[in-house]
Formats: C-alpha cells, structure tokens, sequence
C-alpha cells in the first residue's frame, strides 16, 4: 500500500470495499450519498482506491478522472480528502445538492450540469468538473430544460 501523503494511501479494490461497506453500515448519510459498493469497485483495472490511514474515510479515482466512493465517518476531513482526489488525478464528479457541492466548489470544481432528483423530495443531482488553467470554462449542459 502506498502512502500518499500521510493522509491517505493506495489500496486494493477488495480492502476499499470492505471500508466502504462498513462506512455505509454505520451511517445512513454515507449509505444514502454513495453508490452501491459492487458499482464503486467494479472498474478495479480504471480505478485508484484511496483510503485514510485509519480506514474511516475513503475515494476513488477513474482514470477518466472521475472521482467517485467519497466518504468519512469522521467529520472535518472533506477538504483533505478533496486535496488528495485532485492530486490522485480527479476532474469530475457527481453529486447531491447541498454541502459537498460548496465543499467541492472551495477546491476548484464548478456546476456543469444539473437534474431533478427520481425521488420528488430529494436534492438535484449536481454534475462538477474541475476549472483548471487547462480547462477554465468547463461545459455547462442543460438537463431536462433545467438548469440555474
């Protein structure tokens, strides 16, 4: 396992699954705003699994840059786990609307596209993608003829 940069280290699809699940088991906020374990590690050959030292908090990086799996049963840690997705590559995500759309807009990501949740009470899903000087106007894409 390689250690990243003394927050986080590399691990297999297998060991990032089982804290995933366990993450999703103690809380029904990580249950309820990540994908299914099986959807995270199904790409093992396309993804970098990333994990906290003490396996309570944890992402995946797709090589297309797509950061997915984000969790933390310990509060406080977004902002580094931020920092070390984009410096394992990440570019893109999706989200739920609220908190981590303002946690991720403080590291550089902006709002490109948007849709209703399925669920009527639920918060829209938010598409992001990284504005890097290589990329300083990312896409904006209308969903459903929504879009604020």
């Amino acid at each position: 396992m390689q250690n990243l940069n003394g927050h986080h280290r590399i691990v297999n699809a297998e060991t990032f699954g089982l804290a995933l699940r366990f993450a999703q088991a103690q809380s029904e906020q990580i249950w309820r705003n990540t994908s299914a374990v099986a959807d995270v590690v199904s790409k093992p050959e396309q993804t970098t699994f990333c994990l906290s030292i003490d396996c309570l908090s944890g992402f995946a990086v797709r090589d297309d840059g797509e950061l997915v799996g984000v969790f933390s049963l310990v509060k406080g840690r977004g902002n580094e786990i931020v920092q070390s997705a984009i410096f394992m590559g990440a570019t893109k995500l999706d989200c739920f609307e609220g908190y981590l759309t303002a946690l991720y807009g403080r590291h550089g990501f902006v709002e490109t596209r948007r849709e209703r949740n399925w669920s009527p009470t639920g918060p829209d899903v938010v598409w992001m993608q990284l504005k890097t000087p290589e990329n300083p106007n990312p896409h904006r894409y209308v969903a459903f003829g929504y879009f604020e």
